[in-house]
């Protein structure tokens, strides 16, 4: 998207409208295995590139790459950062707490242009503890974040016989399937058995890029692929009025 380029032996440079327009839809918008099955849907048809590049190819200080020939302030960065960026996966979600007779009020937006999950392999999830003197009397689940159905948010698949299936390749239709739409906000409610004043929540979406089945299946070794890490984090102090 230069005006006036250089000359590159990469791609085509010239100021040409499809770049902006439709160069991440033919692999990014989504995708559908050979039995027709939904893999992933990252754009919808009244969207387009500009807002994928935005995100993921940001301005950035100096010329292109290797090419500074004409002395540019700046280019877009072709390092596309995403969910292996630590920075990007902190201001994709916004949470906040409140309390209601009993209940924790967990709301959730999402600011990508694009759904919370749209790669398979991944995991994203809600934990959400309540401690009062310093012990944790109650969260939302116990010992996978599974058990907690509308805090999890993930993509499964089923073969034929309606039993799961990981490799999406071999899928015949979805399965269960919990997500936050493009720019969705989300309401969740959790009830409490009682509530005390100076009791702390505190609620955390955590993302894990390979979802326990799928580092089972494929026997993955790198932890870094099924160790969850924090996207954003919040603590509510309940004082009753």
């Amino acid at each position: 998207s230069l005006k006036n380029p250089d000359d590159s032996d990469k791609h085509e440079m010239l100021h040409n409208p499809i770049y902006q327009k439709n160069v991440c839809l033919g692999c990014h918008s989504h995708k559908r295995n050979s039995h027709d099955v939904l893999i992933f849907s990252a754009i919808k048809n009244d969207q387009d590139s500009t807002e994928c590049i935005k995100c993921h190819m940001p301005y950035i200080a100096g010329g292109v790459e290797k090419m500074n020939k004409k002395g540019r302030e700046r280019h877009r960065s072709h390092s596309f950062a995403g969910i292996h960026n630590i920075e990007m996966i902190k201001n994709s979600v916004d949470i906040s707490l409140a309390v209601k007779n009993n209940t924790i009020e967990v709301t959730l937006k999402n600011k990508m242009p694009h759904p919370l999950i749209i790669q398979a392999a991944r995991l994203k999830y809600l934990k959400i503890t309540l401690t009062r003197d310093g012990k944790i009397i109650w969260q939302n689940y116990s010992k996978s974040p599974m058990e907690d159905k509308q805090g999890a948010f993930v993509i499964e698949f089923l073969d034929k016989d309606n039993k799961p299936v990981v490799i999406p390749a071999f899928a015949y239709k979805r399965g269960f399937n919990n997500n936050l739409e493009a720019k969705e906000t989300r309401i969740l409610k959790y009830k409490l058995p009682s509530i005390k004043s100076g009791d702390i929540i505190k609620a955390s979406m955590y993302v894990v890029l390979a979802k326990p089945s799928c580092s089972d299946d494929l026997d993955l070794k790198d932890t870094s692929l099924t160790k969850p890490t924090v996207m954003k984090s919040v603590k509510y102090l309940f004082e009753k009025k």
